[in-house]
Parts: structure tokens; C-alpha cells; sequence
């Protein structure tokens, strides 16, 4: 048969079963917050990562399509040929 303990209260005795147990959920909700919030942090750390990746991307794009508006412009003004533009300008799309 299990001993229990009966603590003083204000209002009379409380078995230490049951604080044990409120500790123990206490506890355990408190873990669950912070592993809930370590996991939310890690997904927004994920998420500044690919929007860092998808900048460098786009600023990537955006530097050969101006190579390319210059590759035009030389092709105008007759530096380079039509073939010299085309080879130039798949390689830069890497087609």
C-alpha cells in the first residue's frame, strides 16, 4: 500500500500526489512551448534562407538579361554579328 503524504494547505490537507502531478503538467507544458517555438524559429530561419536565395537568384537573372541588353546594343551598332549575339546571349541563358 502506497504511503501518501498529506500536506498543510489553507483550507486543510492536499494529498503530494497531486502537486506532483500539477508539476509535472506544468513542467511538461512549459518543454512543450519552448519546443514549439524552437521549431516555429527554425522554420522562419528556413524561410529567410530562401528568400535570400531567391534574391540572389533574381539579382543573378537580372545582371544577365542587362549583359544581354548590351550584347544588343554592341550587335546595333555593328561591333559583333547576328551569330556572335545569339551564341553570346544562349550561353548566358544557358540554353
Amino acid at each position: 500500500m502506497d504511503m501518501v503524504t498529506l500536506l498543510p494547505v489553507m483550507s486543510g490537507y492536499i494529498d503530494s500526489s497531486v502537486i506532483t502531478t500539477g508539476i509535472f503538467c506544468i513542467v511538461f507544458a512549459i518543454l512543450f512551448f519552448v519546443v514549439i517555438f524552437k521549431i516555429i524559429m527554425h522554420f522562419f530561419k528556413i524561410s529567410k534562407n530562401l528568400q535570400k536565395i531567391a534574391d540572389s537568384s533574381a539579382n543573378q537573372d537580372a545582371a544577365k538579361y542587362e549583359e544581354i541588353k548590351k550584347l544588343k546594343a554592341l550587335l546595333d551598332q555593328g561591333v559583333i554579328t547576328q551569330e556572335e549575339f545569339e551564341a553570346k546571349k544562349k550561353q548566358l541563358l544557358g540554353l
